[in-house]
């Protein structure tokens, strides 16, 4: 990306005329209607591959803590100088979900946040400008 958001590219080789050679070059794309270095017509969009399993790790693993957590609960009831504890048992759906929600969550992602992509349409003429000679 350029400073001024057109989509810039290089070249450090090039195929031959012969199609079998290829020549050191130091190019970049050339926009002929702008009369600047960018590759014509291009475009750029915000993307954020992983949000969505990123998005579906945190909630089944939000899932799976709930329910451990209230399967570990206990309640304690005193009634004068006796402290009585209970756990308290949770139904079989509870804990078939919290053992779901650990199985089927995907492994969190580091993405780095959203990512700027160029999007350069087929059929798209570039014009390379050779500057500096080949090495």
């Amino acid at each position: 990306m350029g400073q001024d958001g057109s989509v810039q590219v290089s070249w450090t080789q090039a195929l031959a005329p012969d199609g079998k050679t290829t020549v050191m070059i130091h190019g970049v794309a050339y926009d002929p209607k702008i009369g600047k270095p960018g590759v014509p017509d291009a475009s750029t969009t915000v993307m954020a591959p992983q949000v969505a399993r990123t998005a579906l790790s945190g909630v089944l693993a939000g899932v799976n803590q709930y329910v451990q957590a209230e399967m570990a609960a206990q309640q304690t009831q005193v009634l004068g100088s006796t402290a009585t504890i209970t756990s308290i048992v949770p139904p079989f759906w509870q804990v078939l979900a919290g053992q779901l929600a650990g199985v089927l969550a995907p492994a969190p992602t580091q993405t780095g946040g959203p990512v700027r992509v160029a999007r350069i349409a087929a059929g798209t003429s570039i014009v390379v400008l050779i500057t500096a000679p080949s090495s």
